[in-house]
Parts: structure tokens; sequence; C-alpha cells
């Protein structure tokens, strides 16, 4: 049987429809132990992805299987019995470097990654074509390589690194259904719309208008809210460099509360608003929210809030910025379990051959610019020296004005023999003070030809800055250099695959959430249910899969379980009737 079982294991005996077919009828005649038995949970949610999943559709259905058990990358599927997967997943390839290369030959070909979206659509009640409010934030991934790439803002290190940035849409519920991924030569206000032209692709052609989208940060500008009020998609942003002054007293105001549950979630914790609306100064076209916001320990804060949505409820559009923590918490949450910040592949393409396809501007020529840094050092040098000098003269003054103190002092005391002490001491500090006069005199007298340097350097560079073209070409400046663009081709294919993961898992978080009731720990526990090894037997044309579960559970957590499996069971029973 043991033979039997190694021959019906291998990729050409596995079905491409969910259900592998010997798997029935092998486990009539005896109780497979299978690695990864905790994959038939999914096994539903992988028919219905599997449609939109072309092509390489079973290597696809693998990966995501493979990240499901925790080898978030390919370089951990070493971590994962491929033969055991196969009964759930289809075909499995085996081997690091032949995964490596099939993701590179499947990358190069764009279009995947689109149907892999579509895929993720439909495992999202609210996603694109269904929902009309999304949270748009950009993810950044530091390189720490040593290419030539591009620097930009990063926000996991607070400051300014090597990044790849992935702009992320996740739905009004917080679940991601779209990322798209750039190099720094491009900021956030340009990458907005390029992301919104590929997010359409998704949508049906008439729904391609009319959505709103939630931006936290980084939109700033008139330029940018200005289009998005002329456009017909909306945006909701803050206002920058709000100053607290926007409230006014005794006018109408809109109230209202919302709640989020705590770990327990019979445990409601209410979050108060007050709300004045007006145009913004800016642009008429923009409302301008002022909100007054109560958390549920008593802290209140003042912000400003912009909406290009002229018809969205004041309620609706204040909730959404202020519940956009769904976003960053998901964020935290791929990057952790579902290999987000992975870099996936390590290919470059030379920024030179991209050259055609990036859109150029103006910049500062390097020349220009350290020419300008050499002048502003040169004026800084200048001025502190200016400042030397003054202070040195007025220590000269004050030395003369004590000599001639002194020298008065000593006249007084003429030769009389009593005063011969006094007499010796204040010639002391008349020594001194000269002496002190004297080094103050060499000081200012070095100080005036440092001074006479630095301003003649000063006029040479100012004469060279103003004869130079201060602007170049960014692109040809960036060629010059030999910068490297990294090739996220295979990180965008992996990675639209995390997502499909990430949802299929959040699938069956929903109702497992909603029997336990337990937020601190019920997605831990629910991994280990979907990671667990077990037993698969089939009798009298049921399949019977027992689940082996390491640790010790309290009764409501056995008795969770067994709800849980209870109603997935029926639920996988309907979807292969």
């Amino acid at each position: 049987i043991e033979a039997d079982l190694e021959r019906n294991r291998s990729p050409e005996s596995q079905g491409g429809d969910g259900m592998p077919p010997q798997i029935m009828a092998e486990t009539s005649r005896c109780m497979l132990w299978l690695h990864h038995a905790g994959l038939i949970l999914f096994i539903g949610i992988f028919a219905k992805c599997r449609r939109f999943l072309t092509p390489n559709v079973d290597l696809q259905c693998q990966w995501i299987g493979q990240v499901l058990q925790g080898a978030v990358n390919i370089e951990q599927s070493r971590l994962v019995t491929a033969a055991d997967l196969a009964w759930f997943t289809g075909p499995v390839v085996k081997g690091i470097n032949p995964q490596r290369t099939a993701l590179h030959a499947m990358a190069i070909e764009m279009e995947i990654v689109i149907p892999i979206y579509d895929a993720n659509n439909q495992l999202l009640d609210d996603g694109p074509g269904r929902g009309t409010l999304f949270y748009y934030d950009p993810h950044s991934k530091e390189y720490t390589g040593q290419l030539d790439v591009l620097k930009g803002w990063c926000g996991r290190c607070h400051g300014i690194s090597k990044v790849i940035y992935m702009d992320a849409i996740h739905t009004q519920s917080g679940r991601p259904c779209f990322v798209e991924h750039y190099s720094p030569y491009y900021d956030l206000r340009e990458r907005f719309f390029m992301t919104l032209t590929a997010f359409d692709r998704l949508f049906p052609e008439d729904r391609r208008k009319e959505r709103t989208f939630v931006i936290d940060r980084g939109i700033y500008g008139l330029a940018p809210i200005s289009a998005s009020a002329d456009s017909l998609d909306s945006l909701i942003t803050w206002e920058k460099d709000y100053r607290g002054d926007g409230w006014t007293d005794g006018a109408p105001a809109v109230k209202f509360v919302r709640h989020r549950t705590k770990n327990n979630a019979k445990t409601l914790r209410a979050y108060r608003f007050e709300c004045q609306e007006s145009p913004w100064s800016r642009n008429g076209k923009v409302r301008r929210i002022i909100v007054r916001a109560t958390n549920p320990k008593g802290k209140a804060i003042q912000v400003s809030v912009l909406c290009t949505n002229t018809a969205m409820a004041v309620e609706t559009a204040v909730w959404a910025i202020f519940n956009r923590w769904l976003q960053e918490n998901n964020f935290k949450y791929l990057d952790r379990h579902f290999g987000l910040n992975q870099i996936t592949s390590h290919a470059s393409i030379p920024l030179a051959a991209k050259a055609g396809e990036l859109k150029d501007r103006p910049m500062e020529s390097r020349g220009h610019r350290d020419l300008a840094n050499g002048l502003r050092a040169t004026e800084a040098r200048l001025a502190s020296r200016l400042l030397a000098r003054q202070k040195a003269h007025r220590r000269l003054a004050a030395v003369q004005a004590d000599l001639t103190i002194i020298e008065a002092k000593i006249i007084q005391l003429g030769e009389r023999t009593e005063s011969a002490q006094q007499r010796h001491d204040l010639s002391k500090q008349r020594t001194s003070r000269r002496q002190c006069r004297t080094a103050t005199t060499k000081a200012i007298e070095g100080l005036d030809k440092e001074i006479a340097d630095l301003d003649t350097q000063g006029e040479e560079l100012q004469a060279r800055l103003t004869a130079m073209l201060k602007d170049t070409s960014r692109l040809q400046a960036l060629v010059a250099e030999n910068y490297q663009l990294l090739d996220t081709r295979a990180k965008a294919v992996f990675d639209a695959l995390r997502i499909v993961a990430s949802n299929m898992f959040a699938t069956l978080a929903v109702p497992f959430r909603r029997i336990y009731g337990n937020h601190r720990n019920d997605h831990v526990l629910l991994r280990m249910l979907t990671r667990a090894d077990g037993f698969v037997q089939c009798v009298d044309g049921t399949l019977h899969v027992q689940l082996w579960l390491k640790g010790r559970y309290q009764k409501k957590q056995v008795a969770a379980f067994k709800q849980f499996l209870a109603e997935t069971g029926e639920s996988i029973n309907q979807t292969f009737a």
C-alpha cells in the first residue's frame, strides 16, 4: 500500500479542481497520515480561486499553500512536505531552484498579476466592483544591498534609505486588494494617479468612477487635491499644518459615536466626534471638516479633514479616516505572517534600459549643487569669522580700558615705600594685560586675512555659480551615474499570491472570530489549526480528516474548534456536493 501511495502522490495522479481524485479511493483502504492536513479547511476556497489563477494555476496554488503553511518565500519551501501538499493544492514543483526559475519565467509576462488579483477579489465582499471606499497607503521595504539604487523616505527606519515602495489599496473593511511596486523615482503625488490607472483593470468599465480613496499622508499639496476634486474619484486626507483654529463656537455641529471592540468581542469602546463643515479656503470644491474627537480614555484632539466627495455624509468621511488603522494593522500582519516585506528577487535592471518608459523632469545638476553647497559653507565660515573678529575687538577694547585704569593707579601710588607691594601687583596685572592686548591684536590681524580670503573665495564661487546652468535632465544624470532599478516583477507576482493567501486565511478567520469571541489570540489558534498535520480516511463514501494539534487547550477553545470545524465541513460539503 505504501508503494501505491507514493505512486498516487505523484503530480501526474493529481486532479485540477481542488479535491484530488485519488484521495477518496486510496483512503478507503487505509488511514493516511498527511502533513499539512489543515489545508483541507481551504479546499473550498481553493476551488473558488482556481478558475481565475491562469495560467500555471497548479504552481500558483502550490505557492499559496506554502505561504498558508508558513513558508512565506521560496527559500522556506524546504520546510514544507511537497508530496503531502499536493493532495490539497494539485501538482507541485519540488526544489527551490526549479521554483525560482518558474517564478521568474512567470513574472516576465506581467498580465499574470491581474488574474491573481481577480481571484483575490472573489474573497472580498467590498472589493473592486463591489465597494466604493478604499484605503490607499505606501508601504516601504528597505533595500540593504550594494546596488546603486534610488533612495526615498522609509517609515520603518524613520529616515532616508534605499527602498522599494509598495503602494497598497485596502477595502473599507481593511482587507488588501491590490499592491503596485515602484522605485523612488516617482513620489506619492505622482504614483497615486498611476496606481489608480492599474487598479481600474480590476473594475468593470461602468464602475471605474465615483470611488473614494482615503490617504493618511503624503498626498499633501494643492495640485493633487485639486486634481482629485476635478476627477471622477474622490479623496479624503488630513489638512497639513492645521493649527487648531478652525472651530467656531456656537456654529452648528454634527455629533456621532462609533464603537470598536476590545479583545473581548462583547466589550465595546466608544469614540465620540463633533464636526463642523465649510468650504476649504484654498479650493472651494473641497470640503473642510473640523473634527473634535474624544477617545474612550477621554483624551480629545482637534484635526482638519479634507474631502472631495460632495455627496458623502460627514460621519462616513470622518470615521473612514479615523478608522485607517485597519490598513496599518494589516500591514504589520502581512509583514509578519505572509512575508510581504520579503524582497523575493535580487534581480536588477540598469536605469538606462528603462529610460524611455520614465517621465523625465529637470533637476539641479550635481555640479551646481556642489558649488551651491560650497558657497553656503564658505558663507557660514565667513559669518563665523566676522563674529569672531567682532568679539575680538570687544575683548581688545576691554583690555585697553583695564590698562588705562592700571596705569592711573600706578601713577597715584608714586614712589612711596609703603605702596611697594601694591605697585608690584599692579605691574604684574599691567604685564598680563599687555600680553593679552598683543595676542588679541595678532588674532584680529589673522581674522582680517582669513575674512579677506573667504570673501574672495565666496565671490569666485558666486561668479561660477551664476555662469553655470542650474537644471539638467534627471534621467541623464542618473544614467550617467549608472543607477539601477530593482526588478520587482517576481516580487509583484509573489506578493499578489501572498495577498490571496492572507484573504483566504481572513475568510476562515471571520467565522472563527465570531465563534471564539476572543480577539487576543483567535488568529493564533486558527493558524495552528490550518497548519496542523492529521489523519485522513474515507469511510462509506465520506472523507474523515482528524487534525493533530500540539499543545493543551481550554474547554472553551476546544468547543470553538469543534463548532468551527463542523460549520467549515458543512461548507465544504456544499461546495463539492
